[in-house]
C-alpha cells in the first residue's frame, strides 16, 4: 500500500466554492522520481514525472500522479478532493469517466482496515535552503500490518521509511502565510507531519512486494495564487462510476478466488498422498484428480490473459512460448 507524501500545501481564502469569483490558494509543481529495487523488481515501475496542483480551503486539483488503475487509461488523467464532502473524484478523460471515491461508502463496505504502529517524527536540525526557504529535516519510520488478501488472517507488515524537508520558519513571510491558513485535512491513518511545508520528500518501503520502492518528491515551484473555482468543475458530460461498487465487485472475485485457491491447495495435499501411496487405486485416483486440477487452471490462465490484456497499464502478455522438447 503507497503512502501518499504531504507535498501539497494548505491554503487561505474562502469557505465554499460559490462564495466568491476567485479564491486566495496555492500553486504547486512537484518533481517525482520512483524506482524499484531487487531482483525481482521490474524496470516498468520506474517513474520520472511532475504534479501541478491547485489547492484552496475548499478543494484541491492534483494532475498527474495518479497510480495505475485497472481498466483506466491514465493518461491526462487528474483528481480534484472536496475535504467538506468527504469525497474524491478522479476524472479520466481518455476514458469519458469520473470515478468517486466516497470515504462513507467505502467504509460501510466494512473492510479491514491496515493497523499502523504510532511513528515518532524526530527532528534532525538544519535541513538547508530549498526554493529559497529555510528548512528543517524529519526522519519517520512508518510501519502498517496490512490485511492478507489471499488468505483469511493473513497480514503483511509494510514498512516505509522516511525523510523530509519542511520549510518551518514563521518570520519568513509565506511560511507564516501560509501557517495561518492551512485547513486541518482528514488523516485517516493519523501519520504525523512537520509544522510547516514540506518541500522535499524521500522515502523507501517494502514488504508488500518482493522489492523495494524508492521515492523522491519535491517541490520546484511553490507560490500563492489566485484561483478561479472553475478549475475545480468536473465534465458534466462524463460518465460516473462508483470506486465502492467496483471494490465491492473485486472484493466478491477475491473471496470466490481465495475459496479456489484453498480447495486446490487442499487438493494438492491430498494429491501428494495419494501420488507417494503404492497402493495401485490410491495411483489411479492421483491421476484422476491432477487431470482435474490441470483443466481447473486453465481457464483460470486465459480470464488472467484476457484481464490483463484489457489494462492498458498492464504488462502485455504473449502466447509465444517455444515448444518444450521431450525427454
Amino acid at each position: 500500500m503507497i503512502i501518499r507524501s504531504l507535498l501539497l500545501a494548505g491554503v487561505l481564502g474562502a469557505s465554499s466554492l460559490g462564495a466568491q469569483a476567485t479564491m486566495s490558494g496555492w500553486y504547486t509543481e512537484t518533481h517525482v522520481v520512483s524506482r524499484v529495487e531487487g531482483e525481482r523488481a521490474p524496470a516498468s515501475l520506474a517513474r520520472d514525472e511532475t504534479t501541478r496542483s491547485w489547492r484552496t480551503a475548499a478543494a484541491e486539483r492534483v494532475e498527474g500522479g495518479l497510480p495505475p488503475s485497472p481498466g483506466y487509461d491514465t493518461t491526462g488523467a487528474y483528481q480534484i478532493s472536496r475535504p467538506s464532502e468527504k469525497r474524491a473524484y478522479q476524472v479520466f478523460p481518455s476514458a469519458r469517466t469520473i470515478r468517486v471515491l466516497d470515504i462513507a461508502s467505502l467504509a460501510a463496505l466494512k473492510f479491514d482496515m491496515p493497523v499502523v504502529d504510532t511513528p515518532e517524527l524526530k527532528e534532525l536540525g538544519d535541513g538547508g535552503i530549498i526554493l529559497g526557504h529555510r528548512t528543517r529535516k524529519y526522519r519517520m519510520t512508518v510501519r502498517m500490518h496490512v490485511p492478507g488478501m489471499m488468505r483469511k488472517g493473513d497480514t503483511t507488515v509494510f514498512t516505509s521509511e522516511q525523510t523530509l524537508w519542511a520549510a518551518t520558519d514563521p518570520s519568513d513571510p509565506l511560511v507564516a502565510a501560509y501557517l495561518a491558513g492551512r485547513p486541518k485535512w482528514e488523516n485517516p491513518l493519523k501519520i504525523p507531519a512537520p509544522p510547516g511545508m514540506v518541500l522535499r520528500f524521500e522515502s523507501r518501503s517494502h514488504g508488500i512486494s518482493p522489492y523495494t520502492t524508492v521515492r523522491i518528491r519535491e517541490v520546484v515551484v511553490w507560490r500563492r495564487e489566485i484561483i478561479d473555482p472553475s478549475r475545480f468543475a468536473m465534465p458534466e458530460d462524463y460518465k460516473r462510476v462508483s470506486m465502492a461498487d467496483e471494490t465491492s465487485a473485486s472484493r466478491a472475485k477475491l473471496t470466490s478466488l481465495r475459496i479456489a485457491t484453498e480447495s486446490r491447495r487442499v487438493a494438492g495435499e491430498e494429491l501428494k498422498r495419494l501420488m507417494a501411496s503404492q497402493d495401485p487405486k490410491d495411483k489411479a485416483r492421483a491421476r484422476v484428480l491432477g487431470d482435474s486440477l490441470f483443466k481447473a487452471m486453465r481457464p483460470d490462465t486465459t480470464r488472467l490473459k484476457q484481464l490483463m490484456r484489457n489494462d492498458p497499464n498492464a504488462v502485455r502478455i504473449t502466447d509465444t512460448v517455444p515448444a518444450r522438447k521431450k525427454p
